[in-house]
């Protein structure tokens, strides 16, 4: 009778050692920079635009300009 290979658990459960390395495009959401909503600002909004999706459209934009995006 031929002798049977003892093997390790690794061995057994075929277990490989990767890594996984996400793309370059997913760093881009941490680069984002925190900024300062003043909050004097946005009640202005709320007072000038009564309609919620309105109301929306302009703290976007308002975001937008803060973050040098528009």
């Amino acid at each position: 009778m031929e002798n049977i290979k003892k093997r390790t658990i690794d061995e057994i459960r075929q277990v490989k050692d990767t890594v996984y390395t996400p793309p370059l495009s997913h760093d881009d959401a941490k680069k984002e920079k925190n900024v300062e909503i003043d909050p004097i600002h946005v009640e202005e909004l709320i007072k000038n635009f009564s309609n919620d999706y309105d109301l929306g459209h302009e703290l976007r934009t308002y975001y937008l300009k803060l973050c040098g995006k528009l």
